[in-house]
């Protein structure tokens, strides 16, 4: 089985089993012009494992279909005790540079967070050998406050030559045991523009390997 698109200008046709061209393209390229982009979170709805997700400092993560932006499940956070420091979720454990990411290059890093009422508000940071420079933990829209709705906070990082990633969501003030967060619709793309979320389950995207456990790509939504 194969599919090829030919974009000319911004006019696009595909081809796959059959010998008739039809108008679009296939699932994963660029369409009208418009090159595609990737999404390289490998998990990024959480939709039947943990897989890329991890507690730091004591916290506990697990999966939970008792809020879902996509999908049916989201990851939910649960922070222990007050004076564990600053505590939450990484959406990115696993991930390094160069294997999975470009060395020396911006990438944009977003998800979709819900927190319940009296819940502490909460901020992005990202850390690790293989962050350069960020603006996860000053950036205005890298924190929220907003309670009982789904939310999305972004900031951008520059990868260093090598190392791994550390991608959090985490507590921005005193934590109390107890407290919970979900997060959802995690996204990782290249350049500084905050894209619409996709994954390989998105219109005319595609994984790249294993659904729900590999990059995806496809045009911009």
């Amino acid at each position: 089985a194969f599919c090829v698109t030919t974009t000319v200008v911004n006019k696009s046709y595909k081809v796959s089993d059959s010998t008739t061209p039809t108008s679009g393209g296939c699932a994963g390229h660029g369409v009208g012009g418009i090159d595609p982009i990737t999404n390289s979170s490998t998990n990024p709805s959480a939709e039947s494992s943990l897989t890329g997700y991890s507690g730091p400092n004591g916290a506990t993560v697990a999966l939970s279909t008792a809020q879902a932006k996509y999908g049916t499940s989201s990851v939910i956070t649960t922070l222990p005790a007050a004076g564990s420091g600053f505590v939450g979720v990484n959406v990115a454990t696993g991930q390094t540079v160069p294997t999975l990411l470009k060395a020396s290059t911006t990438y944009t890093y977003s998800m979709w967070v819900y927190i319940p009422s009296g819940v502490i508000d909460i901020r992005l940071s990202a850390q690790g050998t293989g962050v350069g420079t960020t603006t996860c933990s000053s950036a205005p829209e890298a924190t929220t406050s907003v309670k009982n709705s789904w939310t999305r906070v972004s900031c951008q990082l520059t990868t260093a030559a090598s190392g791994n990633l550390a991608l959090y969501v985490l507590n921005l003030g005193s934590a109390t045991a107890g407290m919970q967060f979900y997060v959802d619709g995690v996204m990782l793309t290249e350049g500084t523009t905050l894209y619409n979320y996709a994954d390989g389950t998105s219109a005319n995207w595609a994984w790249n390997v294993t659904p729900n456990n590999s990059t995806s790509t496809g045009p911009p939504l």
